[in-house]
């Protein structure tokens, strides 16, 4: 072990060796502290950190990250939001509160213009477009935006009637957007893939094609339209409304708003898991029995105590039942096993719930546990909070108006 001086130039030297050499210092203002192992340790970090600094994963996951995550990268996050959006309780929470506070009282959408009114009316209230803008599944697409930062909405145009399905392709079928290579903010195309199922009636037979196919941005109205880009067609009568969050307005897609709380979420499962465990463990004695006359009457009290079942389901010297009373002599003590103190206690893990509070821009009341504010808090939204929801129903109102409103091209 080293030694600590006030001496700048006092050295150590090792007991026992044959060559005595200074060895390294660490100045510290006035006073050296010198330990040859610690130093050589903290050298070989360092050169860990500097190799990692310098190699090419680090390189590329800094550069790529400085752009927009893979387009595999999103699917992992993705996946894995829907996941805990499942099975773990404050994600599903936090879901499931932001879900009810934007659509829980139902919606509605109107205009000003008689005429123009009537024509929404009619567009919401197509049995073929219900099955996708009635209550519950627009509550669904909400739980969707939030996990996967990313809704599709294809609308199939009827020019001969002139009116419009709407469908929502799934996040994981679009595989790219191509944008305008002047202005990165102006989509053009997205290129979906997706697999088709055919069914034979005569056999009843299946079959799974692959497909590929562009459908082009709502908004974009060329003068030349191409039926093809390369081999795969171009589907002009189903433009594409691509809605997002959670992510940078220069990234093409999305990201999840679940992918912030989900390292927080996992912790704090992780935790009250131990914290179960650690209880259990401690209860695993219900009582402790002090018996004096050594070890004959320990072996006695054992064999009191003991219960065994038979084979044909007699059991011998059963447990006592709820209310029954211990009788014993002197010097005999029967207590309950004390663990007050001798564990962690649940509410030490609630800094891990406030992060997932925050990712998910929700108040720790949320979470079932309102004596931590005031009556007024418990019973009524904070303001961020509610600004927040706020913001949410009014890009649903965007949305709605948008993809109801005439495209360029009509």
């Amino acid at each position: 072990m080293g030694t600590y001086r006030n001496n700048g130039s006092s050295t150590q030297r090792r007991k026992g060796a044959k060559a005595q050499e200074d060895a390294p210092v660490m100045a510290a203002g006035d006073a050296v502290l010198v330990d040859t192992g610690a130093y050589v340790e903290m050298q070989e970090r360092l050169a860990a950190l500097e190799w990692t600094l310098e190699s090419m994963d680090w390189r590329l996951m800094t550069a790529q990250a400085d752009q927009e995550f893979s387009r595999n990268g999103l699917a992992t996050i993705t996946e894995l939001s829907r996941i805990m959006a499942i099975k773990n309780p404050l994600i599903k929470r936090s879901v499931a509160v932001q879900r009810l506070y934007v659509f829980g009282q139902g919606f509605n959408v109107r205009a000003d213009e008689p005429a123009l009114d009537d024509a929404l009316t009619a567009f919401y209230e197509d049995p073929k477009n219900v099955v996708e803008l009635g209550q519950q599944e627009m509550s669904a697409k909400e739980v969707e935006l939030q996990v996967s930062g990313n809704l599709f909405f294809c609308l199939f145009v009827n020019r001969a009637s002139g009116r419009v399905r709407v469908r929502t392709v799934p996040f994981e079928e679009i595989d790219d957007i191509i944008c305008d290579p002047n202005d990165a903010r102006t989509p053009w195309y997205y290129r979906r893939l997706w697999t088709e199922t055919t069914f034979d009636v005569q056999t009843g037979a299946q079959s799974v094609e692959s497909m590929t196919a562009y459908y082009p941005d709502w908004r974009y109205d060329p003068v030349q339209k191409p039926a093809f880009i390369g081999s795969h067609p171009v589907m002009w009568e189903a433009p594409i409304f691509h809605v997002k969050v959670g992510s940078f307005a220069h990234w093409k897609f999305g990201l999840s708003e679940v992918y912030a709380a989900i390292d927080w979420a996992k912790a704090y499962k992780e935790f009250l898991e131990d914290w179960a465990s650690i209880v259990r463990a401690y209860r695993r004695f219900a009582f402790q029995l002090q018996q004096p006359g050594g070890k004959s009457a320990v072996m006695a009290a054992k064999s009191k105590l003991a219960s065994s079942a038979s084979g044909d389901g007699t059991i011998t010297n059963p447990a006592p039942v709820v209310g029954s009373t211990f009788i014993a002599g002197e010097n005999v003590k029967l207590e309950a096993v004390r663990t007050s103190g001798a564990t962690v206690s649940a509410e030490d893990g609630r800094r891990i719930m406030l992060m997932v509070a925050a990712s998910m821009n929700l108040p720790e009341t949320f979470f079932g546990d309102a004596s931590v504010g005031s009556l007024a808090t418990a019973k009524s939204l904070d303001r961020p909070t509610e600004l927040a929801m706020r913001d949410r129903q009014m890009l649903w109102i965007d949305t709605c108006i948008l993809y109801t409103s005439p495209s360029p091209r009509d």
